[in-house]
């Protein structure tokens, strides 16, 4: 009859049904299915073993980078976006909410979302948050040297820009040395320059030094020809044109007189 065969659901103990994924039970002599949820924050994927299904602490924390909104959650739980992360992997209510997730802020960019942010490489800066990789390079003209400091990667000024008389014509500069002293027969006045130096000494002038910034900032770093010299051309890069035999010129004679 049917009393005997339910009799064969009952005459030993495996015949008792272990919690669902996501539940556990703390009673005894349950008659119908565990209806205690892991809360949010937690998960059980165990579908077999009855001890990790028999108390509240059976239910285990979200994995590091990961957050659940839900109760009853059968695996382990949802990952950080792309830009956040979490450090924890113990603490049930850092892992409650996607807030949790906590956004790698300007300066900073995510390598993992268990993993806390990384700042910025050098040559490099971001005034963005929630960066998933490396930040933007500094342009031609500036350099950012440091590699360990937020606050000097998170905005485009902290790049700095390349001093009067020298020029960066390369993006992410790392030091002052991607900064290049303009050419002999050059100056600039300018700072930040992108490319090589477009100011020439003027005719009659020169300037042959290739290593000073300071000797090319200004015109008037450009040399006067010496005495018994001169030169026609602009951008002389080393001391002027002998005057002919039967010729000469003093020294400090005034431009336009004759």
């Amino acid at each position: 009859n049917s009393d005997g065969a339910n009799a064969n659901q009952h005459n030993e103990e495996t015949d008792c049904i272990v919690c669902s994924a996501g539940k556990y039970s703390t009673i005894t002599g349950r008659t119908n299915v565990c209806d205690q949820n892991c809360s949010v924050g937690m998960y059980i994927n165990d579908t077999s073993n009855a001890d990790q299904h028999d108390e509240e602490t059976d239910c285990v924390v979200c994995s590091a980078g990961r957050y659940s909104n839900i109760t009853g959650r059968t695996n382990d739980c949802e990952i950080c976006s792309a830009g956040s992360y979490i450090i924890d992997a113990i603490t049930a209510s850092e892992h409650d909410e996607q807030t949790d997730c906590k956004i790698c802020g300007a300066g900073r960019y995510s390598i993992s979302p268990t993993t806390d942010c990384v700042v910025c490489s050098a040559g490099k800066y971001s005034s963005t948050s929630g960066r998933t990789n490396d930040c933007g390079l500094c342009v031609a003209g500036k350099y950012n040297s440091d590699s360990a400091t937020v606050s000097l990667h998170d905005e485009e000024t902290d790049c700095t820009v390349c001093s009067a008389g020298t020029y960066g014509d390369e993006t992410g500069a790392t030091s002052a040395t991607g900064c290049t002293v303009c050419s002999a027969g050059r100056y600039s006045t300018a700072t930040g320059r992108a490319n090589y130096c477009d100011q020439r000494c003027s005719s009659g002038k020169y300037n042959s030094d290739t290593v000073d910034a300071s000797k090319h900032d200004e015109e008037s770093d450009c040399v006067v020809c010496s005495a018994g010299k001169y030169s026609t051309t602009t951008g002389r890069t080393n001391d002027c044109i002998l005057c002919a035999a039967g010729k000469y010129l003093m020294a400090n004679i005034i431009e336009g007189s004759g």
